[in-house]
């Protein structure tokens, strides 16, 4: 596999593993809803902890998937998804590792990253994909 490739699975996995310290309770531009929520999201009393091994873990996860992913198919465009908590083929993955309950609460809410050998799309919640 080119080193380009590993490179891209590396930053996406990075990408996914960094979300772990923000919040991610976003509903859209400045929505009631979104407001609300942040307000008990940022409660410290009811935020979960997320520590560096979680982060790593999160990390290994993605990477080697992706690493697996494409060299079976180099071609295609891989996905990782969330709705309110991962979907996809990120679900599957965290799945099999019994570690679906612990992601599940605090990775970002309806995000969607195509990822291709060269490029990383991200897309949140009603917005555009940007490149990371």
């Amino acid at each position: 596999m080119e080193q380009s490739t590993l490179d891209t699975c590396l930053r996406a996995a990075k990408w996914w593993s960094q979300q772990l310290d923000k919040n991610n309770f976003d509903m859209g531009a400045d929505s009631e809803t979104e407001k609300a929520i942040e307000s008990i999201a940022s409660n410290p009393t009811l935020r979960i902890e997320v520590t560096k091994e979680d982060k790593d873990i999160l990390l290994r996860v993605i990477n080697t998937h992706l690493i697996v992913m494409f060299a079976s198919y180099p071609k295609r465009t891989h996905y990782l998804t969330t709705d309110y908590g991962p979907t996809g083929k990120l679900e599957e993955e965290l799945s099999k590792r019994n570690l679906l309950n612990k992601f599940s609460e605090i990775l970002p809410w309806k995000t969607k990253m195509k990822i291709t050998k060269s490029k990383i799309l991200v897309c949140g919640q009603a917005r555009e994909f940007i490149e990371i």
